[in-house]
């Protein structure tokens, strides 16, 4: 609370400041001036029973009559009513509206130094769409999520990191598979050039079909072809062999497998 020396000193600067405003144009007598008129208007509140910290602007037959006392009291009454009434609404915003000056050029705060013209300006400036600073939790949650994105980013490279050495392992792996099966097919080929039935026109029915079910069973084995119905048969004959010496499931599987992709 401020002391009434303080007071009474703040209504002689607002004084002496206005009597400068009728010659010379400042600010900061305009704002000296203001803040009488806003030690002059508590107390003409405080006469009318009005509660300083109301929202709404004092008005009221009692309240017009106290404050225009004190006006006529502090020789401030020749001040146009439309001037005051814009100086009251700078002194309720002055920190908005100091701030605003502040973006101001100095000749442009030279310029606009009149609380219409102040005023005026600062809410047309105040109007414009303004980008609002991001709070706190708003710049976390943007860094989680983007956090989040290089996670998934980097699950996404691992994955295909991972698919292309399985690719390539069983590239290796066919390429041993199929060296393999030519190591096998290299002496069964040189079995039937031995027997003279290298040239297929020249065989008997018998040993083709002999010659095609041997084939067909290596391609088999390294998994070049699936099982044929051919394949079937043999393991349906070798299963039914089994069952009747006993053989369990597990070691019918493992002979029948094994005797299927025998050469």
């Amino acid at each position: 609370m401020r002391m009434p020396s303080d007071l009474e000193r703040i209504v002689k600067a607002g004084q002496a400041a206005w009597k400068r405003l009728k010659s010379e144009k400042s600010w900061n007598d305009w704002m000296a001036v203001g803040e009488a008129l806003m030690v002059g208007r508590e107390e003409a509140m405080d006469d009318a029973g009005i509660p300083l910290k109301s929202n709404r602007p004092p008005q009221g037959r009692v309240y017009n009559t106290a404050f225009g006392e004190w006006l006529r009291k502090n020789k401030l009454d020749d001040m146009d009513k439309g001037d005051r009434s814009r100086l009251f609404e700078v002194m309720e915003n002055r920190g908005a509206v100091e701030e605003w000056r502040k973006t101001l050029s100095p000749a442009e705060r030279v310029k606009l130094n009149h609380p219409s013209t102040v005023l005026r300006n600062w809410k047309a400036a105040d109007a414009l769409p303004k980008t609002p600073k991001p709070k706190p939790e708003k710049e976390i949650d943007r860094a989680y999520d983007e956090v989040r994105r290089l996670q998934e980013e980097l699950d996404r490279k691992n994955h295909h990191i991972e698919e292309l050495e399985a690719a390539r392992g069983r590239e290796s792996q066919d390429r041993q598979t199929f060296a393999d099966l030519a190591e096998k097919l290299e002496p069964f080929l040189e079995g039937l050039h031995a027997q003279g039935k290298s040239n297929m026109t020249t065989m008997s029915p018998a040993s083709v079909a002999h010659a095609a079910s041997q084939l067909e069973r290596l391609l088999f084995a390294y998994d070049v072809i699936p099982e044929t119905k051919r394949i079937k048969a043999h393991r349906k004959r070798f299963e039914a062999g089994n069952r009747k010496l006993g053989v369990s499931d597990a070691d019918m599987d493992e002979v029948v497998d094994r005797e299927l992709r025998r050469k």
